[in-house]
């Protein structure tokens, strides 16, 4: 998976190599419905309500509809937006008879994001 341009100017990657954890996101246990994700996602929630984010309509999946908008918004091709989402592409054509986009091309997709983060 590709890194955001913005994130690795805000060090992100250099966190990354000096996380002390097998997991990027240190996560101890398994959700009760022995899942990672679903641990992160509580984990998320805490986290997001001690900053200060009350909203209960802003969960972690709100990353990825945000993605998904901005390319709704901001047109590109939908292969290579499934691909970034992890989306299969169900056309016999597209999806049985050609390879993955590779890392540099998803890196300039993932790049187009634009988002402000207030500070």
């Amino acid at each position: 998976m590709p890194i955001h341009n913005k994130l690795e100017e805000l060090g992100f990657i250099k966190w990354a190599k000096e996380h002390n954890h097998k997991m990027l996101f240190k996560i101890d246990t398994l959700g009760p419905d022995l899942k990672w994700s679903s641990r992160f996602s509580r984990q998320f929630g805490k986290y997001k309500r001690a900053i200060g984010i009350n909203d209960t309509g802003v969960v972690f999946h709100s990353f990825r509809h945000n993605v998904m908008d901005f390319y709704k918004q901001n047109p590109e091709d939908t292969t290579m937006v499934k691909q970034l989402v992890g989306h299969t592409e169900k056309s016999l054509t597209l999806g049985r008879y050609t390879n993955e986009y590779g890392l540099q091309e998803m890196k300039l997709l993932v790049d187009k994001l634009q988002f402000s983060i207030p500070m």
